[in-house]
């Protein structure tokens, strides 16, 4: 994931979930220190990408799959 602040890091196996008073997605970043809110082409391309697996949604990356916490 690239930050705001061109920083880079690495997406954790938990680390995406939806807000739920906003409905945006966030992804826990800085060690899990601090949370990134999604742009809104970052959400939808999250959207385009999820998938859907006994009533869990996560999203592949090559042989990992990222969970996200709804």
């Amino acid at each position: 994931m690239v930050l705001d602040d061109g920083s880079q890091e690495r997406v954790g196996d938990d680390a995406i979930g939806m807000n739920g008073a906003t409905g945006r997605f966030e992804c826990l970043v800085r060690g899990g220190r601090a949370r990134a809110l999604l742009s809104r082409s970052a959400h939808q391309t999250l959207l385009d990408h999820a998938e859907q697996e006994a009533g869990r949604f996560f999203l592949r990356a090559g042989p990992r799959l990222i969970l996200i916490r709804t």
